[in-house]
């Protein structure tokens, strides 16, 4: 009898071990949500971006960056990794800096965005971020074919979205960061590349 007791205990450890490991991933997957992502998004009062399509010059790229997002007084710091395949598809993660995801967006070309927020609560609406990519990475003439309400203009290293003859986006290039400033929401991203 002596010799069962080691026996059961260490079976008794495993199970504990198993059965902690599944309330984890019943716990993680009930935090997460699902939903589909606009299409048309409001980037200014009376400005719309439609984010339906991925210019052909976008296809086949990938890249990581820290997003410092500024707004209200709240400073945000994320990781962004954004893939998009041979056939246009969007696959963009959102992380903390420590890599816990905090949403998972994929959008098929010409599609609806699924999005998945692995932790609820977090304010973040992964179509705005997906028109701040949009607007920093597609080329200016696919944008202004799909900009309602103002018109996107680019000069050397500095690209504006104009409406009514001033400035309500204003986006920066340099080197190894770039500089999104959207004044009528008030919110700043910079966009830095990780090696």
């Amino acid at each position: 009898m002596s010799k069962l007791i080691p026996v059961i205990e260490a079976h008794t450890r495993h199970f504990l071990r198993c059965t902690f490991i599944a309330l984890v991933c019943v716990c993680i997957t009930a935090c997460s949500s699902t939903y589909k992502s606009s299409e048309r998004v409001d980037i200014s009062a009376a400005t719309t971006l439609d984010i339906s399509h991925v210019p052909v010059q976008m296809f086949d790229q990938n890249w990581q960056h820290v997003l410092y997002i500024q707004n209200n007084e709240k400073e945000h710091t994320l990781l962004a990794q954004l893939e998009i395949n041979k056939q246009g598809t969007i696959n963009l993660l959102l992380m903390t800096t420590q890599g816990l995801p905090i949403l998972k967006l994929e959008k098929l070309n010409n599609q609806p965005s699924n999005v998945t927020k692995m932790i609820l609560g977090v304010d973040l609406d992964p179509a705005y971020i997906l028109a701040d990519i949009a607007l920093v990475h597609w080329p200016v003439l696919f944008l202004n074919e799909k900009i309602s309400g103002a018109i996107i203009k680019q000069i050397a290293t500095q690209r504006r979205v104009v409406k009514n003859n001033r400035s309500i986006i204003t986006i920066n290039y340099s080197d190894n960061k770039t500089v999104l400033n959207n004044s009528e929401r008030h919110y700043q991203i910079t966009f830095e590349k990780v090696n």
